[in-house]
């Protein structure tokens, strides 16, 4: 993805690779943690496979808060989307129990909560 984007005209150097998460809220923790911090808030664009829009929007719109206005654009359908959706439910229920009681853009307690999970 990261050379179709530099392809596409995006200077390499503004392009950020995450790699050590395992999971949608990981991705989401690091990514603030590592750049997002970083940089005023601003329009954020993810992109992602079509089942998997909704979760990434619920992370990152958690994680973030609402001055980052979150939005996601659906990458091409790949032969085992449709497959990986039927599981989509359940990953959607666990992530919003995993912010329950945290206010959107509170990131030092989805960091804390984060962390806390990682080490069990």
């Amino acid at each position: 993805m990261a050379e179709l984007i530099a392809r596409a005209g995006v200077p390499k150097e503004r392009i950020f690779l995450e790699e050590r998460s395992r999971d949608t809220i990981g991705n989401g923790v690091e990514v603030a943690a590592r750049y997002l911090a970083k940089i005023e808030p601003r329009p954020l664009y993810l992109v992602t496979s079509p089942f998997h829009l909704e979760r990434a929007l619920v992370v990152f719109r958690n994680v973030l808060g609402f001055a980052w206005q979150v939005q996601a654009v659906a990458a091409e359908q790949t032969d085992d989307d449709l497959a990986r959706a039927n599981s989509e439910t359940t990953f959607l229920q666990e992530t919003f129990a995993f912010f329950q009681g945290i206010k959107p853009g509170d990131f030092a307690a989805v960091e804390k909560r984060y962390r806390a999970r990682q080490s069990r």
